[in-house]
């Protein structure tokens, strides 16, 4: 079964989109006011964001990129299922290969700094990702966490990386199949370099 998600997953972000490189290439973006969508916390006797965190930071060797706000907000992410920009309470649809569509539905986000251990706390919920291809739909929901080590100086965001998705997929051969959510994935060691 663990196979089998991965194959999903894999197919989701190597086949699905039409483009290796994120893109902001977009069908329809349908923007609702941001609410409670994005949260900040600052673990600290000061409640300021850090000057340091605040801007774009880049996976070194995965697709992630996150832009952090002044108050520490996260305010845009290319996510690696499709390696497609998404805005907090915007939904997004972009075309896939094969005469395809995807649409991807932001949940809650949120930043966490402590500054005594100098670690920082991502976490990212795909509400929803819905593809329509020939032959058949994918529907997955995705809840990613990295936390870690982050320099002032370097510019370096050292990151543990815990996935934990839950897919169905749909075929006119074997009607809709769901594949049990893993408790979590092993977590992967994500590197994170500031960029702008």
């Amino acid at each position: 079964m663990k196979l089998g998600i991965l194959f999903l997953l894999a197919l989701l972000a190597g086949l699905g989109c039409r483009t290796a490189e994120p893109t902001d290439e977009v069908i329809n973006n349908d923007q609702t006011p941001a609410g409670d969508a994005v949260e900040a916390m600052i673990v600290d006797d000061n409640d300021e964001f850090p000057d340091f965190l605040v801007g774009t930071w880049q996976a070194q060797q995965q697709p992630w990129r996150f832009t952090f706000e002044p108050d520490g907000t996260v305010s845009k992410i290319v996510h690696s299922m499709g390696r497609v920009e998404l805005e907090p309470d915007k939904e997004t649809v972009v075309p896939l290969r094969f005469n395809g569509t995807g649409t991807y539905t932001p949940g809650q986000w949120q930043a966490v700094y402590d500054s005594e251990s100098e670690e920082l706390s991502v976490h990212i919920v795909l509400e929803r990702f819905y593809a329509e291809m020939e032959g058949g739909t994918i529907e997955t929901a995705a809840t990613d966490m990295f936390s870690g080590y982050v320099e002032k100086d370097g510019g370096l965001w050292f990151a543990d990386w815990i996935t934990m998705p839950e897919v169905s997929v749909t075929t006119d051969e074997k009607g809709t199949v769901s594949l049990p959510a893993e408790a979590e994935s092993q977590p992967q060691s994500v590197v994170f370099e500031k960029v702008e």
